[in-house]
């Protein structure tokens, strides 16, 4: 007999736990998938510890991947990756065909329920189908990536510099050495006002100041990551330098999962274990150190 009921990861007025909730029922533009992998990342953790406040109780997880359950208009067991960004059509940006700065835009995890349950339902325009020789982990992958690939849409120099050591940073260095961009990591000992053009990728003071004393007088610093967190920075040297700032959002997610299918970039070494549901302490815990993975299969 079909349960009507599933294990997930919520969290709610009392904190986090692992508890059943009701399956979630197919709706008009809506698709039922399966969950196979999902990745933790630095929102879950911020949800997670209180720093992102939730409006309800709600069921964490945006990068995924699974199969489709029900859909009208897709293959019956058919893997996809899943865009948690879900633009609403209908503001200024979404009319000027820029549903990446949508005004209203929702995140699964944050905003509707998300991806750390054994079922979801999403709406039929954040699906894409993938192969299926693309490796599990990858499928949970294709956000970052489309994360990532928001520098590849820029008009950038042969040569920029990059802040930060994390996983964002990593990956976005692999992007633009696939892209023929030579990448000068930055720390306290780079010289000042010596790159042209550099990308900040911590969200945080240090790196945000790091990159605005780097960067040469009339250039650009492109804000890759943020944080929950304000960013206390001298922006003194940014305007006598007239400095020019960028935000980079989400790149394209089509062009996201056609670099994972094609293994545009290697990026096995930046992924870590895959973790039952109900480990989901020791799962968030490691993943301070590493990309960790929640099968709610298991």
């Amino acid at each position: 007999m079909k349960s009507n009921t599933m294990c997930a990861l919520r969290r709610d007025h009392d904190g986090i736990q692992c508890t059943h909730v009701p399956v979630p029922e197919v709706s008009a533009e809506e698709v039922i998938l399966e969950v196979e992998i999902a990745g933790i990342c630095r929102t879950d953790v911020d949800v997670a510890n209180g720093a992102i406040r939730l409006a309800r109780p709600t069921i964490l997880g945006h990068e995924f991947g699974g199969r489709v359950l029900e859909a009208e208009d897709l293959r019956i067991g058919e893997r996809v990756a899943i865009n948690p960004i879900l633009n609403c059509g209908h503001c200024t940006a979404c009319k000027a065909n820029m549903p990446r700065s949508c005004a209203h835009a929702a995140m699964l995890g944050v905003d509707r329920d998300g991806a750390f349950a054994e079922r979801i339902s999403v709406p039929r325009s954040a699906v894409f189908p993938v192969g299926q020789d693309v490796p599990v982990k990858h499928l949970a992958y294709v956000e970052p990536m489309a994360a990532t690939l928001g520098v590849a849409q820029l008009e950038l120099p042969g040569r920029v510099g990059i802040t930060g050591s994390g996983r964002i940073t990593r990956l976005c260095k692999r992007v633009l050495h696939a892209l023929d961009v030579d990448v000068v990591p930055l720390d306290g000992n780079t010289a000042p006002h010596s790159i042209g053009v550099v990308i900040e990728c911590t969200g945080m003071a240090e790196g945000l100041q790091l990159a605005v004393d780097c960067t040469e007088p009339g250039g650009l610093v492109v804000l890759k990551s943020r944080r929950p967190q304000p960013a206390a920075v001298n922006f003194m040297p940014a305007v006598r330098k007239e400095l020019r700032f960028q935000g980079v959002h989400y790149g394209d997610f089509a062009m996201a999962v056609d670099w994972m299918q094609q293994e545009r970039i290697n990026i096995d070494d930046l992924l870590g274990p895959v973790l039952p549901l109900q480990d989901w302490k020791t799962a968030f815990e490691a993943a301070e150190g590493s990309k960790v993975f929640l099968d709610p299969r298991l």
